[in-house]
């Protein structure tokens, strides 16, 4: 299986600009030909529902060695929240404002609008709270065994820690983690982090 992730970006402005993640799988031997995202509107948390249909082609393989392609067709439910993380579920029911023509505006002034294969929200007047879908894997490379535990602990993340004492790092520090910062997962995900030791005399 293969997954696919479309750019996620935050550009700062009087109305931030913040283009959502279009993710999918496609199966092993298949390529996309063309990625349609479709709005559907917002749910009673506020949070962006949308369909993403996939079409593709395949390559086969027969039982005496031969190749033979195929088309592919999917179509699978996404909710985005205003943090730009995604889950691939409608993650809340009722839609309560509902798209017209890949368009949505919601109560606050919020606008979502899907040009080709992008989805971008313009932000006026954020949700608060904001009602996460997902985690987004913060960056603890370099902070503290305390500090990264309270940065993962923050988005309901679990680290997982490994010592190394002869890396060239400052003592104390994590070196390393995975998955890397910007990573959407589920929340109670493990994080691995890597943290410069120091031997007892």
């Amino acid at each position: 299986m293969r997954k696919l992730v479309l750019s996620l970006a935050l550009i700062a402005g009087p109305a931030s600009a913040l283009t959502l993640p279009v993710s999918y799988t496609l199966p092993s031997g298949c390529a996309a030909t063309k990625v349609t995202p479709v709005l559907v509107g917002f749910d009673v948390n506020d949070n962006i529902q949308g369909t993403i249909n996939v079409t593709g082609t395949c390559i086969g393989h027969l039982a005496h060695g031969g190749t033979y392609r195929y088309a592919y067709n999917q179509s699978s439910p996404v909710t985005w929240d205003w943090n730009g993380a995604y889950t691939g579920s409608y993650n809340a029911a009722n839609v309560v404002l509902a798209s017209s023509n890949n368009e949505a505006v919601d109560l606050r002034g919020n606008e979502v609008l899907v040009n080709g294969a992008t989805v971008t929200a313009t932000i006026v007047n954020p949700p608060f709270p904001i009602v996460p879908v997902a985690a987004i894997v913060p960056n603890v490379i370099g902070d503290t065994l305390v500090q990264a535990d309270a940065a993962l602990s923050a988005w309901s993340l679990l680290p997982s820690l490994t010592i190394n004492y002869s890396v060239a790092y400052p003592i104390g520090a994590v070196f390393n983690q995975l998955p890397s910062p910007g990573s959407v997962v589920p929340f109670g995900s493990y994080v691995y982090v890597w943290e410069r030791g120091v031997l007892a005399d």
